[in-house]
Formats: structure tokens, sequence, C-alpha cells
């Protein structure tokens, strides 16, 4: 994520109008929604903790998810810039 900025997961008007990250089990490898828990604090937090049962996340392993990001205009016009985006 392009720094500063946080994560919108308050459930208006973002991907999906999510209040969590979304786990995507089939572009994830060697695990399902039940393996990973997410946990942050309110609704835009800044950092996201990543939890794991016990030997679900093995060596060749993959987690892919989405959660809608934003940051400062000034700070995406940069990103925009570095990466043609």
């Amino acid at each position: 994520m392009p720094g500063p900025g946080y994560l919108d997961l308050d459930g208006v008007g973002n991907y999906m109008n999510q209040t969590a990250p979304n786990l995507d089990p089939v572009s994830s490898l060697g695990l399902s929604a039940v393996d990973v828990t997410f946990s942050f604090d309110g609704p835009n937090p800044v950092s996201l903790d990543l939890h794991f049962a016990i030997g679900a996340f093995a060596a060749g392993g993959r987690i892919q998810f989405a959660a809608d990001i934003e940051a400062p205009a000034a700070n995406w016009a940069a990103h925009s810039a570095l990466t043609g985006m």
C-alpha cells in the first residue's frame, strides 16, 4: 500500500461494502477461509494482523485477499507517476 494510507473497512462505498478483508480462496494456495482470520482496530486501520490455523500455512503456500485502501490524493499521484497506474 502506498503510505501513508489506511484500509477502508467501514462498509460504506468501498470494495464489496466490506467491513473486513476478503480472503480469495481460489487465488490462495493451500488455504481456505477457515484457515485464516484478520484482526485490526476500527473501520480505517493502518495495519492488519493475519492469524493462521495451526499447520495451515506451509512452505509453498500463498495468501491473496482484497481490502479497499485509501490514501491522500498527493500520495496517489506519486504512486501513479511511479507505476503508470
